[in-house]
């Protein structure tokens, strides 16, 4: 059963007191709604029912509403992603967005209802916009702080309208008496007045760019450097938009010769008239991608891996580019890292010996040896040969190099192969190395990271490992994932072993290779949770 957390404050709002509580709004006009308090979903999933009521409607069939959730609690937060609900942040007293909504709708702990209440008002300060929240009537009633004090200041400031209601909770789910306020607020649009062409002048961008490219900034630092790189390009996009709105209400019939349109990276068909949300968009979108392109943030990827999270990018596009939101990617990057860090490695053993060597050419890449309890079994030889051409178009008497296959396929197998190393092997530039060969129109033994490569116009790749320790590694991995060697390989000395597990041994790599398999089993038998390094935030 699930255990909630923090009970004595939790009380999920009843749909027949929402249904009062929201009587007079315009569904169709109420397109961006934020619940800052989101608890297991019971307002969110009165949004959906009443955007649903208006979707198949005729006039507005095309109709969707665009519902952000906050929600502190982690177990509630699991509960609303399963139900599909978008969870955009933690703790709402921390939101920071240049989202506009029309629509914010709250039902806070009543412990700090008036502290939410005033971060809402703060939010909708910006762009203006509607909130309906729900209060302990003490709250208004008795106003012994400042903080409630400033509230009934504000409430008054914007004409706030506050209804009480006794009993409303008496037959919710977690049940009480107390008295509530529902207090309605529309907060208008503020007046913009802007100096934009005064102040770009005082905002260097070059230091969060220099930042950005720094490759010794901790992770961390290089997260905080995008972020503030983001916020200035939305502060900058949106002044530039509030300049043209003023220009268009000074202009001669409050027309504009200047459009803002929004670029998408397509056919400027298909780019669209600016909008503030659409923007936000936009610009996340940007930066989301930068973020998933970086190699400090996903350098530890095979280039597969990477793509998966790139195709994550236009549902990403609803979250803000916060420290928080990133901070919980990475975090599961991590896990997934971990989780298929075997799976890469095995899939990189069948590919350099199995997965081809019915080939001519590739029956090279294997050993065969006498598997424990198969006579299938086989290990890597210390030379491979690769369906892989930097050869293309054959002009002026050349052969034209093409690396934009190559590069990235090596660069996977040293992905790869760096979990087994444990950062004991200097790094290689690969793509330094692979433009000088191609400079120098020699692409044979070309040294890399953990191998050589050199590659023939048939459009093979002979790949040389000179990291043989390595290897030898990468052969006991995939044979034990395999079964091939015998049960506790290198936790137990070869005297210690029957004759059939020592025919194995012999046949696999003999005695004396043996020896030092036990002597360095830490090294040798490898375990993808505490040997990987973990990403930092």
């Amino acid at each position: 059963m699930l255990k909630i957390t923090g009970s004595e404050d939790y009380y999920p709002t009843p749909e027949s007191l929402l249904e009062k509580i929201t009587e007079g709004i315009d569904w169709p006009e109420a397109y961006y709604v934020l619940e800052p308090s989101a608890g297991r979903g019971n307002i969110c999933d009165f949004l959906r029912k009443k955007a649903d009521s208006f979707k198949w409607s005729t006039y507005h069939r095309n109709l969707e509403m665009d519902i952000d959730c906050i929600e502190i609690e982690p177990e509630f937060r699991a509960i609303l992603k399963d139900k599909g609900f978008r969870v955009v942040h933690d703790d709402f007293l921390t939101y920071h967005t240049y989202k506009h909504y029309d629509l914010i709708i709250m039902n806070p702990p009543f412990s700090v209802g008036a502290r939410h209440l005033l971060k809402a008002i703060e939010i909708q300060q910006t762009s203006g916009g509607a909130i309906i929240c729900l209060l302990n009537a003490e709250t208004l009633r008795n106003p012994y702080s400042n903080e409630r004090k400033n509230l009934l200041q504000k409430l008054e400031q914007y004409g706030a309208e506050i209804k009480y209601y006794e009993k409303a909770f008496s037959v919710a789910e977690n049940p009480t008496d107390v008295e509530i306020a529902c207090v309605k607020v529309i907060v208008p649009e503020p007046e913009r007045k802007t100096t934009i062409f005064e102040t770009l002048r005082e905002k260097d961008y070059e230091e969060y760019e220099k930042k950005a490219q720094n490759s010794e900034l901790a992770e961390s630092d290089l997260v905080s450097a995008f972020v503030a790189q983001y916020n200035r390009e939305i502060e900058w996009g949106l002044r530039l938009n509030d300049e043209l709105r003023e220009l268009k209400e000074k202009s001669l019939e409050e027309k504009s010769l200047i459009t803002l349109r929004i670029y998408n990276g397509e056919d400027d068909d298909k780019n669209y008239i600016f909008s503030v949300n659409e923007y936000v968009r936009a610009v996340r979108r940007k930066y989301w991608e930068k973020l998933f392109r970086h190699p400090r943030i996903v350098g530890r990827l095979t280039s597969n891996q990477q793509n998966e999270y790139l195709t994550k990018i236009e549902t990403l596009t609803h979250y803000d580019f916060s420290y928080w939101n990133i901070k919980t990617i990475q975090e599961e990057i991590a896990r997934n890292l971990i989780k298929s860090v075997d799976e890469c490695i095995l899939d990189l053993f069948d590919e350099l010996s199995a997965r081809h060597s019915w080939d001519e050419d590739e029956k090279i890449n294997i050993h065969y040896y006498n598997g424990w309890k198969t006579n299938s079994a086989w290990k890597i030889n210390r030379r491979v040969v690769l369906r892989l051409s930097a050869y293309e178009h054959y002009s002026g008497g050349r052969y034209d190099v093409w690396l934009w296959r190559v590069i990235p396929k090596l660069a996977d197998i040293e992905k790869v192969l760096n979990f087994l190393d444990n950062g004991e092997t200097g790094e290689v530039n690969i793509n330094a190395q692979m433009e000088e060969a191609k400079k120098s129109h020699n692409l044979r033994n070309i040294p890399l990271k953990y191998f050589t490569v050199t590659f023939y116009k048939k459009g093979t790749c002979h790949l040389t490992f000179t990291n043989e320790r390595l290897l030898k590694k990468l052969n006991i991995f995939g044979s034990q994932r395999k079964g091939w060697l015998p049960k506790g390989y290198a936790r137990r000395r070869y005297e210690e072993m029957s004759a059939e597990e020592q025919s194995v041994i012999e046949s696999f790599e003999g005695r004396e290779s043996y020896k030092s398999s036990v002597m360095e089993s830490e090294y040798y038998l490898f375990d993808a949770g505490h040997s990987m390094p973990m990403l930092t935030a």
